[in-house]
Formats: structure tokens, sequence, C-alpha cells
């Protein structure tokens, strides 16, 4: 089987649009304007940490189409370590199995026009870990090559019992068909009391990749911040 060489941390947050939004007005003079990614240009400074955003394309008005590319430049000087990836195209939406490809499609077209980039991120978390073989196998045409499961008892993708053990046990689980990798989500921050601790744990059961997130709208919290703050410090660790 597949093995990594070491562990490493991985953060991310989900459900992003909020700071698109906020440059949508094209008021302000820089990406890092916005609260939630100025936040993170500090913790990259401070930590070298990296962060991939996974984004709705649409909801309640708002749409990925309809954001400028005045802040292309800053976007794509920041690449290195501020990466997108489609999450889904409307949180309360099913979109489907035929629309998906046309989603996926949607979002890389206005993903290279507002930043820049070319390819969405390599890691991905899909909303309500929903997605079947062929679905899955379309992501990995389009460069994703990690999928992050459930970080709960949920069915994660098209992965059955087996597969699910597997993950709970080792971390991740990769599939020699489609060429994904599956890693476990270790945790969500709103959910967590003490992270250190949480980190102790996913450590001891030596996960190669440690996954962590959150949710963009609950990024202006302190609590949010400080755990997230904890997390970066050992990102440098690994």
């Amino acid at each position: 089987r597949d093995r990594y060489k070491e562990s490493i941390m991985h953060i991310s947050i989900d459900d992003v649009k909020g700071v698109f939004n906020a440059l949508s007005k094209e008021s302000m003079n820089s990406i890092f304007d916005t609260r939630t990614l100025r936040f993170l240009k500090d913790m990259h400074i401070k930590y070298g940490t990296t962060f991939d955003l996974y984004c709705t394309y649409s909801k309640e008005g708002y749409s990925l189409a309809d954001i400028s590319d005045k802040y292309q430049k800053e976007f794509k000087d920041n690449a290195d370590w501020l990466r997108f990836g489609f999450h889904c195209y409307s949180e309360n939406e099913d979109r489907g199995k035929q629309q998906f490809i046309t989603d996926i499609d949607l979002f890389l077209k206005d993903l290279k026009r507002i930043t820049g980039q070319t390819k969405m991120s390599q890691y991905l978390r899909i909303h309500r870990f929903l997605g079947d073989f062929e679905y899955c196998k379309t992501l990995k045409e389009k460069g994703v090559s990690h999928l992050l499961t459930a970080d709960d008892e949920r069915n994660s993708y098209y992965l059955g019992k087996t597969e699910t053990e597997i993950l709970e046990k080792n971390g991740y689980w990769s599939d020699k068909e489609t060429g994904i990798k599956f890693i476990k989500s270790a945790f969500r921050l709103e959910n967590v009391d003490n992270v250190y601790e949480k980190i102790r744990e996913c450590s001891s059961k030596n996960y190669p990749v440690i996954a962590v997130f959150t949710h963009e709208w609950l990024m202006d919290s302190i609590e949010i911040r400080n755990k997230m703050e904890v997390c970066c410090k050992y990102s440098n660790q690994f």
C-alpha cells in the first residue's frame, strides 16, 4: 500500500464566498483588506502555513460569475500558499450528476479569471461528502489528487464499509482504480474544545495527514482563530 513518509497538517475552510462577495464591490485596495484573508496572511507570515479555501459557486444572488478580475494579480502572486477548490455549486441545492461536470468547468473558468490560478486545489472536500465513482473520477481528471472524507460516521463519496474502516484506522485509503487518495478529515475546529489534545490523538494514530477545517462564516470568531493558530503552529512541526 501507499505510505507517507511523515505527517503533515492540512488546514482548509469550507463554504467560502464571503471574501469574494466583499471584493465584488471593488472598493478595496487589496484582497487582504478582507478580514479572513488578512488573518490567513498573518498566519502564513508567522508560521509559513498554506491554506485551501473550498468555494460555493452560487447562493442567493451571489455568484462567482459576477466577481471582478480586479484583484487577479494579487491572488496569483499568493497562489503558492492561498489555494482554492470547488466545494459545491449551491449549499442548498442538489445539482445531480449530470450537472456536475458543467459546474466544475464553470468554477475553473471563473477561478482562472478571478485569481489567475489555472488549477484548483489538489486536496478537495466536496459539500456533504457526496460523489459516486464517476464523479470522483472526473475530479481526478481535473487535477484533484486527494479527497477529504467525513470527520464523523457519515459515508463519504462511493466508499463502502471496508474502506471507511481503513480510513478510521490509518487516516487514508488509496483507490488504485481512480488514482485518488482519500484522507480522513480529522476534526472541525468548532467541534473541538482542546485542539492540542486532538492533534496529539491524531498523531498517536500515525495519521499521515491531519486534516482540520472550519467554515468561513465562523472565521470572525476569536475562539476559532485561536484554535486555527494552534494548528498553524503545529503545521511547522511536521
